[in-house]
């Protein structure tokens, strides 16, 4: 969980999830993608 920096998988849709990278640094992958409250 954290804040997504830069989207790594060019699909918008992918088996096993979209890769990230979060600001922190950590390259993970999404299930999900929650729009933060402004």
């Amino acid at each position: 969980e954290g804040v997504v920096q830069d989207i790594l998988t060019k699909s918008p849709m992918h088996p096993h999830g979209i890769k990230v990278r979060l600001e922190t640094g950590e390259v993970g992958r999404v299930q999900e993608i929650i729009s933060s409250p402004a």
